[in-house]
């Protein structure tokens, strides 16, 4: 299927309107289907190459204005970055979401000391951590365990705290950005907290 897009007051598709047919249409919201740096070791990056260093995630949090932590394994970084989407509901269930062609401005800076374990989103209002596997429930379970983790180190919760607050916190969110069968691709899960409950008790 072939969606229209339409420019919006920019001039550009950045902030305009995405066609589904001729009665229903709906804001872009363009994000980053695919980026990371180069892995610590031999893999397959270009479909189903998912890990700690990021990859082919799916992730619409990927997007303007927010930041996203990455490990580096080698000098430079060797940072890659592709397949762009318009828009995309929870789980890019057909395995395709809205792609399009972008032009992409990204800056850069490196946190020295410091690696995360998988990739997180930094976002003007919340915080996400990210992981992927297959069962679903162990990219959930997992991504949960590293927020607890980044609670603690980060923001100062005690372990137990944070553990807590994400099963009482009623704005704690589970996202589940990518879950199609195809191929070796896992599904990508996202536990997410807004930063005004960052403050430790």
């Amino acid at each position: 299927k072939i969606f229209k897009h339409t420019p919006g007051p920019s001039g550009t598709t950045r902030d305009g309107t995405l066609h589904f047919s001729d009665r229903v249409s709906w804001p872009i919201t363009p994000f980053i289907g695919t980026l990371g740096t180069a892995p610590d070791r031999e893999v397959t990056t270009s479909n189903d190459g998912q890990g700690d260093w990021g990859g082919n995630l799916d992730v619409r949090d990927f997007a303007p204005g927010n930041t996203v932590l990455l490990p580096v394994w080698h000098p430079g970084g060797l940072f890659y970055v592709g397949d762009v989407h318009a828009s995309q509901g929870d789980t890019e269930f057909t395995g395709t979401a809205a792609e399009t062609q972008a032009t992409v401005r990204l800056r850069f800076g490196v946190i020295k000391g410091r690696r995360v374990p998988w990739v997180r989103v930094m976002k003007p209002e919340s915080i996400v951590s990210l992981y992927a596997y297959r069962p679903l429930e162990v990219a959930v379970e997992t991504a949960t365990v590293n927020l607890i983790e980044w609670l603690a180190s980060d923001y100062g919760f005690r372990p137990v705290d944070a553990y807590c607050l994400v099963s009482t916190c009623p704005d704690f969110r589970i996202n589940v950005y990518q879950m199609c069968r195809l191929g070796k691709l896992n599904y990508v899960a996202g536990a997410e907290i807004p930063t005004r409950y960052l403050v430790p008790a």
